[in-house]
C-alpha cells in the first residue's frame, strides 16, 4: 500500500486501510467502520423522507377515524336505548291501565273483596267474577310478552284472581312465591320488579324465568302483579344490536340484572355484574343521571351507555367493547405499521445501494493515489469531472500529493527526536544523588576508623545500582528487578540516616512479573528522602510503597509523612512537568514523567497528592 493512500485512509477513518491492491473480498469493503458510517448517513436520509409522511398521514387518519367512530357509536347507542325505552313503557301502560280499573274504581275494589272472601258465590257474584277476569285476560292474551296477571286483595283464605286458573288460592296454585316478593312494597305508586323462576308442571327441567312487576292498590291492601316473559325481550335485543358482541342489559335500582341479550359468547357473569353496578354508582354520583337522557362512559375497555326508566326503576344499559368499536382503527394502525416496515426496507435497500456507490468512489480515489505514487497513469484524469468525488480526486492530487513527502519527512524526524530523547533520558544519572552518595561515603569512612564494613557495603550497593543502570538498554523491566535496585538505594540511605528512615514495602505477590519503566521508582523515593529528611527537617521519615492492579494497569504509590507541599507549589510542580524547557529543579520527577509519556503515551499518568504537615503521595501508572 502506498504512503499516500495509507495517510489518506488513516486520516479519514482513524485506522489504516487494508491493502487495496489485493484481489480479495476485502477490496469491496475496505474499511467496515467507514461502510457503516456511509450506510447510517444514507439510511437516515432515505428513512426521514419516507417514514415521516407515512407516520403523519397514518396518525391523522387513525385520530380522525377514532373520533368519528366514537361519536357515531355514542349516537347509535343513545338512539337504540331511546327506542327500547319507548318499548318498555308498554309495561308501564299495562300496569297503569289495570291500576285505573282496580284502584280508582271503588265498586270494582269492593266486588273483588267479596269474591275473595266468600266461600260460595251467587249468580251476580259469578257475573262480577267473569267481568273482572275478562279485564285481566284481555292484556294477558293479547300481549305475547305477558305470561300471567294476578289480582290480590288481603283475605284470610289467601285467595287471588289469576289469568291462568281464575279464582284460586296460594295452597293449590303452582306459583306461590310471587306474594312474598311483594309483601313489603310501599304504597307510593311505584312499581316493584323481581326476577323469579316458576315451575308450572311437576316435570323435571320445566321451570322457566319470569319478570314480576307489582303495584299496590287500595291503601296497600291489594296487589296488581304482571308476569312478563323475558325471552320475548331478548329476541328484540338481538334485532337492536349494531355489533355482534354488543350487550344490552336491564337492571333494577339495586343493580340486579333483570334481562339481557345473549352475552354468553362474549361476556362472562363477572363482567355483567360489574356493568350492573355501574348503573348504581353512576346514579349515586351523578346528579344529571336522574334525567331521562342517556349517559355514556368509558369503563374498563367498554363503551357504556345508560338510560334510566323512572316508573319501573330500571336501568337500560348497552355496552360495546372498544376492540369491536375500533376495528377500522386497528386496520388503519396495521396498514400504517406495514407501510412503515416497507419504508424501512426500501430505505435499507436504497442505503445499501448508495453506500456501495459511495464506497466505490472512495476506492477509486485511493486507487488514483496509489497510481500517482507508483508513477502510473491516473485512470480517468483526462475525463470531464462528472460528480463531487471526481472533483475531490483532482483537488487531492493537486494539493495532497505535493505535500506528502514533506509530511512524511517531518513525521520521521519527529519520531527520531522522540527516540533520541528517550535514550538520553534513560542514560541520565542524577548528579545530585551521586554527589550526596559520595559525600556520605566520605564522611562514613572518616567515622569508621579503619573498619571497612559499612563503607564497603555502601560501595558494593552503589556498584550494583550503576551496573543495573548501564548493563541493559531495555526500557521495560519486571517489577521485581526494579524493586531490587530501589532496595539497594534504600540501604545506602539507611546507612546515612540509621535511626531516622523507615521504609515499608507492601506485598508484591502476583505483581512480580508486571512490566514497569526502568529507573522510574528510585527518583520518587529519592524525592521523599531529600525533601523529608534533608530539607524538611523531619525527625523520623516513614515511607510506604503500595502496589495495586486496576484492570490492565499496575499502580505503584509512594507515600511519606514528610512536610508536604503547599497547594501553590504543587501547582507549580505540575506545570513544570508539562513544560517544554529543561527543568531547573525536580529533575528526577520531570524525567520520570516525560519517560512515561514517551513510552505509554496518553495512557500513562503520574499523580501527586499532598497535604502540608501530613505528607505526600505519588502514584505511577504502568499500563500492561
Amino acid at each position: 500500500m502506498s504512503k499516500t493512500s495509507f495517510a489518506l485512509s488513516k486520516n479519514t477513518s482513524g485506522k489504516p486501510l487494508v491493502n487495496i491492491d489485493e484481489r480479495s473480498v476485502a477490496r469491496k469493503f475496505i474499511q467496515p467502520s467507514l461502510s457503516r458510517r456511509f450506510f447510517l448517513i444514507n439510511f437516515s436520509k432515505f428513512l426521514l423522507f419516507c417514514l415521516i409522511p407515512v407516520l403523519i398521514l397514518g396518525s391523522l387518519s387513525i385520530f380522525i377515524t377514532e373520533r368519528y367512530i366514537a361519536e357515531g357509536i355514542e349516537s347509535d347507542n343513545e338512539q337504540t336505548l331511546n327506542q327500547y325505552s319507548d318499548f318498555l313503557q308498554i309495561i308501564v301502560g299495562e300496569m297503569d291501565s289495570l291500576s285505573l280499573s282496580f284502584d280508582q274504581d271503588p265498586k270494582i275494589t269492593m266486588m273483588l273483596k267479596r269474591l275473595l272472601t266468600k266461600s260460595s258465590l251467587t249468580y251476580n257474584e259469578w257475573e262480577a267474577f267473569f267481568y273482572l277476569k275478562n279485564v285481566i285476560d284481555v292484556p294477558a292474551n293479547s300481549k305475547p310478552y305477558v305470561h300471567s296477571i294476578y289480582i290480590y286483595y288481603d283475605n284470610p283464605m289467601r285467595r287471588f284472581l289469576s289469568t291462568r286458573e281464575g279464582l284460586t288460592d296460594m295452597e293449590t296454585f303452582f306459583d306461590r312465591s310471587w306474594l312474598e316478593t311483594t309483601e313489603n312494597q310501599k304504597n307510593d305508586g311505584e312499581m316493584k320488579t323481581a326476577v323469579r323462576n316458576i315451575k308450572e308442571f311437576d316435570i323435571k327441567n320445566t321451570s322457566y324465568s319470569v319478570i314480576t312487576v307489582s303495584k299496590p292498590f287500595a291503601a296497600n291492601k291489594g296487589r296488581i302483579v304482571i308476569n312478563f316473559t323475558p325471552d320475548y325481550f331478548k329476541k328484540s335485543f338481538n334485532t337492536l344490536r349494531k355489533f355482534q358482541d354488543q350487550t344490552i342489559l336491564i337492571t333494577d335500582a339495586e343493580g340486579n340484572p333483570i334481562m339481557h341479550s345473549d352475552f354468553s359468547t362474549y361476556m362472562n357473569t363477572a363482567t355483567m355484574d360489574y356493568l350492573s353496578q355501574v348503573a348504581v354508582s353512576r346514579r349515586n354520583t351523578t346528579v344529571a343521571f336522574e334525567e331521562d337522557g342517556p349517559h355514556s362512559y368509558i369503563e374498563k375497555g367498554q363503551h357504556i351507555t345508560i338510560k334510566p326508566i323512572p316508573r319501573l326503576g330500571w336501568y337500560l344499559i348497552t355496552t360495546v367493547p372498544n376492540t369491536s368499536m375500533y376495528g377500522p382503527v386497528r386496520t388503519l394502525t396495521l396498514v400504517t405499521i406495514l407501510l412503515s416496515i416497507c419504508c424501512v426496507l426500501i430505505s435499507t435497500l436504497l442505503a445499501v445501494w448508495m453506500t456501495r456507490k459511495n464506497y466505490r468512489q472512495v476506492n477509486s480515489i485511493i486507487s488514483a493515489l496509489n497510481s500517482a505514487d507508483l508513477k502510473h497513469p491516473i485512470v480517468g484524469s483526462g475525463k470531464r469531472v462528472r460528480d463531487l468525488y471526481e472533483l475531490i480526486i483532482h483537488n487531492i492530487l493537486e494539493s495532497f500529493l505535493q505535500q506528502r513527502y514533506l509530511k512524511i519527512q517531518l513525521s520521521e524526524k519527529k519520531y527520531r527526536e522522540e527516540v533520541l530523547e528517550l535514550r538520553a533520558l534513560q542514560s541520565q544519572m542524577n548528579p545530585h544523588f551521586l554527589s550526596n552518595t559520595l559525600h556520605s561515603i566520605y564522611w562514613k569512612s572518616v567515622e569508621l576508623t579503619r573498619s571497612p564494613n559499612a563503607v564497603s557495603g555502601m560501595i558494593e550497593r552503589l556498584a550494583d545500582m550503576l551496573e543495573y543502570a548501564v548493563r541493559t538498554t531495555e526500557e521495560l523491566v519486571t517489577l521485581e528487578e526494579e524493586l531490587l535496585y530501589c532496595r539497594d538505594y534504600i540501604n545506602i540511605q539507611r546507612m546515612c540516616h540509621p535511626t531516622r528512615l523507615e521504609v515499608i514495602w507492601e506485598s508484591t505477590e502476583g505483581f512480580e512479573a508486571y512490566k514497569v519503566l526502568k529507573l522510574s521508582l528510585q527518583p520518587i523515593i529519592e524525592n521523599s528522602i531529600q525533601y523529608g529528611l534533608e530539607e524538611g527537617d523531619v525527625d523520623d521519615l516513614r515511607i510506604k510503597v503500595r502496589f495495586r492492579s486496576d484492570s490492565s494497569c499496575l499502580k505503584v504509590t509512594v507515600l511519606d509523612n514528610g512536610p508536604g507541599i503547599l497547594p501553590e507549589r504543587l501547582a507549580d510542580i505540575e506545570s513544570r512537568l508539562t513544560a517544554e524547557e529543561e527543568p531547573a529543579a525536580h529533575v528526577g520527577l520531570t524525567n520520570t514523567f516525560r519517560r512515561l509519556g514517551l513510552k505509554y503515551g496518553s495512557n500513562s499518568q503520574l499523580r501527586i497528592i499532598s497535604k502540608p504537615g501530613v505528607g505526600t503521595a505519588v502514584t505511577l501508572f504502568f499500563p500492561q
